[in-house]
């Protein structure tokens, strides 16, 4: 092969690439349009006034083709769209996946929305999933520990424990897939 020819070669799949780059972002962007319609679409729950439906995710099944694993990511993400404002107008924009969506929203609360889209859109998926998911887990055993805490103090100690804040540096805190 030539220089010439590799030339070519590489500016045929750095086209390719960018291609799909910009497909990608445009999925990204429908899916996250999609779970913003379902969210409107549920939120009176008049679309299952009949009762015919046992989730959204079935509806989906059902009327869109999906299969259940996807009808559930999408009914999750619809469910928790009013909390994650921010973490949508990324995915909208084709910056985060609906998996990476998914997994904010999990999570996802009115005050740490903004950071969960930060944390999307500025590391890879495979990081931003185990952020949220340690955050996840984090967070419940805050919970089960303030739970121990204030049944401690039900024995008519008035001082009974506030939750704290979340631990800010959590949220700058991430590894690698190599660990690092």
């Amino acid at each position: 092969m030539t220089l010439i020819e590799a030339t070519r070669d590489e500016t045929a799949m750095s086209a390719k690439a960018d291609a799909i780059r910009e497909l990608s972002a445009h999925l990204h962007a429908a899916n996250a349009r999609l779970a913003q319609l379902l969210a409107d679409f549920t939120a009176d729950d008049t679309w299952n006034v009949s009762g015919d439906w046992r989730s959204l995710a079935h509806w989906l099944g059902i009327n869109c083709g999906f299969a259940r694993a996807e009808a559930e990511i999408l009914a999750r993400v619809a469910a928790a769209a009013e909390a994650m404002p921010t973490v949508l107008e990324r995915a909208g924009r084709g910056e985060i996946s609906l998996h990476v969506t998914a997994g904010a929203a999990r999570v996802a609360t009115p005050e740490n929305e903004a950071k969960l889209a930060e944390i999307a859109a500025s590391s890879t998926p495979a990081q931003a999933c185990r952020v949220f998911g340690n955050y996840r887990t984090a967070k419940r055993r805050d919970n089960e520990q303030l739970d121990n805490e204030h049944r401690e103090t039900e024995d008519g100690d008035p001082t009974a424990t506030e939750p704290e804040p979340e631990h800010r540096s959590f949220w700058r805190t991430w590894f690698d897939d190599n660990g690092t």
